[in-house]
């Protein structure tokens, strides 16, 4: 099969990258699926029908399917295909799903599972990089002439901090992070944020944090935690509504001009997991919203930078010292990381600027390495893994 056809999308990656492949026969109106377009099967053997259905719909949404679409998805003349390209996928999420699908009355064996996991797969699971992808297509679009509002005066621009460094979701190392950036006197020197989006307990973060630095929290660190959240520019309702609604990315041209007020980014990923071991890892739009702008210094899983380099991307190891990429113990990693943070901080006030000025050529060339990402490429090798899964079946 090498004709792909798509029926169905509910989150719009797969129809917008390939509109021409999209049929659009179904679309959810509510918690409905409904027809739009009659669906018709050609005559051609080589025509492979996707339906592609949000992990979160299938979760969270009370769905209705009309007979006869799922009469076409239990026999398999539509394949249909869950979406979670936002998160990794476990085996109990498997499970899940396949149980709610069977109270709808799709009984389908093997369904093909997208994942953002671009690491060691699920036997099901198609992992790719949803966050490059996604950010090639968003981030260059969201200034029409970069050039002139970015880059044009970037060698002379007046810095107000040295760095930013900003949080919504709560997580073990950010805590960690957010809380040596205040004990080391760094705050004023950043543009920081600690925000708790997802409102965890006192007690839950506490144990969090307890278990990544494996000792009790001291009285400040507690007293630290007390104070939570710390806003910069955004509240944690304000954040909701712009991933949910308005700019998932959340990249504007607020965000570009406040990395231009610094020299910076600490980027704090969401998932520690080593790049350099057989298991699974991602990385998100954190790192990517800001390689187009901004020099980086990034707490993630261990070699992540290698895995930068690998896609074209230049790291920046005139202002840091980059071995941290190679450190496998978490904690021994961002307190590395932290150092670097603060030893660049104390640099003064000349010496930083002319290393930054040196590196902007580095920046201009990892924001034309983001907008120049063939996308579609990785795209069609998603349908083209569906595809390899369809036919292991047959």
């Amino acid at each position: 099969m090498d004709n792909f056809i798509i029926t169905f999308d509910n989150s719009g990656l797969f129809a917008h990258h390939s509109s021409d492949l999209y049929y659009h026969n179904f679309e959810q109106v509510d918690n409905k699926i409904v027809v739009v377009n009659e669906f018709i099967k050609s005559k051609s053997k080589t025509d492979l029908y996707l339906f592609f259905l949000t992990y979160d719909s299938i979760m969270f949404e009370e769905l209705e399917f009309p007979p006869h679409l799922v009469e076409y998805l239990n026999s398999g003349i539509i394949k249909l295909v869950i979406n979670r390209r936002g998160e990794f996928i476990e085996g109990d999420d498997i499970i899940e799903v396949n149980r709610k699908l069977n109270n709808l009355g799709i009984k389908v064996n093997n369904i093909p599972i997208i994942s953002m996991n671009i690491g060691k797969k699920l036997p099901n699971e198609i992992g790719f990089d949803s966050q490059l992808v996604e950010c090639s297509w968003r981030v260059p679009r969201v200034v029409k002439d970069i050039n002139k509002f970015y880059f044009e005066d970037l060698e002379t621009h007046k810095k107000e901090y040295k760095f930013i460094c900003l949080n919504g979701t709560i997580t073990s190392w950010r805590l960690l992070v957010t809380y040596e950036i205040f004990n080391r006197n760094l705050k004023k020197k950043s543009m920081m944020s600690m925000v708790n989006k997802c409102n965890d307990s006192l007690e839950n973060m506490n144990s969090q944090w307890e278990y990544l630095v494996d000792r009790k929290l001291n009285k400040n660190e507690l007293n630290y935690l007390k104070k939570l959240p710390i806003l910069f520019d955004k509240t944690s309702k304000q954040l909701n509504k712009e991933i949910g609604t308005i700019n998932p990315m959340l990249v504007d041209e607020d965000y570009i001009l406040n990395l231009k007020k610094s020299y910076f980014s600490l980027i704090t990923e969401s998932d520690l997991s080593p790049f350099n071991v057989n298991n699974s890892y991602k990385i998100t739009e954190k790192t990517y919203k800001a390689i187009s702008y901004h020099p980086f210094i990034i707490v993630g899983g261990a070699g992540i930078l290698k895995y930068l380099r690998k896609l074209g991307f230049k790291t920046f190891p005139e202002l840091f010292d980059e071995s941290y990429d190679e450190i496998d113990d978490n904690y021994e990693r961002i307190k590395f990381i932290l150092n670097e943070v603060e030893r660049v901080c104390n640099m003064n006030s000349k010496k930083i600027h002319n290393i930054y000025v040196s590196m902007i050529s580095k920046i201009e060339h990892n924001g034309k390495i983001l907008k120049e990402y063939n996308a579609d490429k990785i795209i069609y090798g998603i349908f083209k893994n569906i595809n390899n899964k369809v036919e292991g079946e047959s």
